[in-house]
């Protein structure tokens, strides 16, 4: 009996799974006009991924690495992804001065 609970609530997951990424892509197609700043920012966010993976190297930084048992593509990815952390935030941080020097000219 809990087994079928189970599955059933994977099952229950899945579909709310698919269903958040279905919709807003329907959501998407249908209004593409009001999608553009949205799409815009889902395309910078993909071109800084992209960039900082492309630029991540995969070498081993400090002694003890091997017993987290990663290999130079596991390293490359956290290597990315701290590297895309590092650029959001600078980002954001551009951002919210922008905002605020532009808010004081208004």
């Amino acid at each position: 009996m809990v087994d079928a609970g189970l599955y059933l609530a994977y099952a229950l997951i899945g579909i709310a799974a698919l269903a958040s990424f279905i919709f807003p892509l329907v959501y998407v197609a249908r209004n593409i006009g009001d999608a553009k700043k949205s799409l815009l920012g889902v395309g910078v966010l993909l071109l800084v991924l992209g960039l900082t993976y492309a630029f991540s190297s995969g070498e081993f930084y400090f002694k003890g690495i091997e017993k987290f048992d990663m290999t130079e593509s596991g390293i490359k990815r956290v290597s990315a992804g701290l590297n895309s952390f590092y650029v959001l935030v600078v980002i954001a941080i551009v951002a919210v001065i922008y905002s605020e020097v532009s808010s004081i000219f208004k």
